[in-house]
């Protein structure tokens, strides 16, 4: 499922309450920040323990269920457009039910971050979300 709509207006409260909803029924599901995946890839360069960027796409690829929070809101660096790719394409290739949000469009993912992405996420069930933020004041 890709979820996509404007700051505030619901996309991260919806993913999370569908995840709860999964782990009070027995199911096992994950809720991650895009922004931590790519933090923690980056910290795993150098590290001198067990920490590899192998382990820790492992741990996002083979979660039954994963939410993915907010795509597309870092620094959309070659790197983080790589480590997208690879969790998508992983998820995908084995059929894993996979729960995507952003504030960007499938489009505006195509062009400003990367049309392969893009052209997963296509295949995806589609919820936008329209509205103002509700954390505005």
């Amino acid at each position: 499922m890709f979820v996509t709509g404007p700051t505030g207006c619901g996309k991260t409260h919806l993913a999370a309450g569908i995840v709860r909803a999964l782990i009070e029924v027995g199911k096992r599901a994950s809720f991650r920040r895009a922004a931590d995946l790519y933090a923690q890839v980056r910290a795993s360069y150098g590290a001198m323990d067990d920490l590899s960027e192998t382990a820790i796409l492992a741990g996002y690829c083979g979660s039954p269920i994963l939410v993915l929070d907010d795509l597309a809101s870092g620094s959309l660096s070659d790197h983080e457009r790589r480590i997208a790719l690879e969790v998508i394409d992983r998820r995908g290739n084995d059929e894993r039910p996979t729960i995507i949000t952003s504030n960007w469009t499938i489009d505006e993912i195509s062009s400003k971050m990367d049309e392969r992405i893009a052209s997963r996420l296509r295949s995806y069930k589609f919820i936008g979300f329209k509205g103002h933020d509700r954390r505005a004041k």
